[in-house]
């Protein structure tokens, strides 16, 4: 039997490194427990992160009045996003 959830999983935006040490941003999905981590659904590094920076940074201020550090500042950030 499957049940439902009560509310939907909530999303995030984290800034880190990726493999290769590269800055990204990625968009992800949150584990269902604190212990799990999340899927990420989308990803930007390179050319593509500093194209989607200023963008994601913008949305998140208007929406829910917080801000992005540029990656170079904060070693790894997570916002979740409702």
């Amino acid at each position: 039997m499957t049940f439902m959830r009560e509310t939907a999983l909530d999303h995030g935006i984290l800034l880190d490194h990726d493999a290769q040490g590269n800055r990204r941003l990625s968009v992800t999905l949150a584990g269902k427990t604190k212990k799990k981590s999340g899927q990420i659904l989308q990803s930007a590094t390179g050319e593509q992160y500093d194209r989607c920076f200023q963008h994601a940074s913008t949305v998140l201020w208007k929406m829910q009045d917080k801000h992005l550090a540029p990656q170079d500042q904060e070693p790894r950030q997570y916002h979740p996003v409702s």
